[in-house]
């Protein structure tokens, strides 16, 4: 999957049912490879981002996840190799986990990524990035985006990131195919600092 965003999308969070975790997405024995995605604001019983278990390959780069609840990365696998996870950014505000993983490259980062629109609740409705992020020419840097300078990460980087082509899966609810859209909160604001944390904000246009 490239230039794909997975977001606010609920698997059972009630842990008296035996559910998968995985909200934005769950592997199990397979192979999946994900390029400047967006996996944000998701949640399940674990790993509210990606979830795996069961001899999963994983190949991630350029992605963003963020603000997932009960973890963005959790595998199951005490010998899970990470080696093809590269140039990402991996962040959970304080007091949430971010992932289980161990010897994660340091190419990957666990900053505040740093959109250009959050709401009143702090949470990103624009995933283009302002100016002033960390992930502003923060991936592979032999890696381009399409104005010839070292590639951003998420779905907006990249030689790709401006053909506005990609997988959409937001706002889903459920545990199976039959899931139903959820509301998206519409009060818009606009970042206006670094943003650590809750960034502060002032009311779009």
């Amino acid at each position: 999957m490239r230039s794909c965003e997975l977001i606010g999308n609920v698997v059972h969070t009630d842990e008296s049912v035996n559910a998968p975790g995985g909200g934005g997405m769950s592997l199990r024995s397979s192979s999946a490879s994900l390029e400047h995605c967006v996996v944000l604001d998701n949640d399940a019983i674990t790993g509210g981002g990606l979830y795996l278990y069961d001899d999963v390959a994983l190949v991630l780069t350029s992605s963003i996840l963020a603000y997932n609840r009960r973890g963005n990365l959790m595998s199951e696998q005490s010998d899970f190799d990470g080696s093809g996870i590269l140039w990402n950014d991996l962040y959970s505000p304080e007091g949430m986990e971010n992932h289980n993983l161990s010897g994660l490259d340091p190419s990957n980062l666990t900053v505040e990524p740093g959109f250009l629109v959050y709401n009143a609740e702090g949470l990103p409705l624009d995933l283009h990035l302002s100016q002033g992020s960390p992930l502003v020419d923060g991936g592979d840097p032999e890696a381009v985006d399409l104005d010839g300078s070292r590639q951003d990460l998420g779905m907006y980087g990249g030689v790709g990131g401006g053909s506005g082509t990609g997988t959409s899966m937001v706002g889903l609810t459920g545990s199976g195919p039959g899931r139903s859209r959820m509301p998206r909160r519409a009060s818009i604001r606009q970042s206006t600092t670094g943003m650590m944390g809750i960034p502060a904000s002032t009311e779009a246009p």
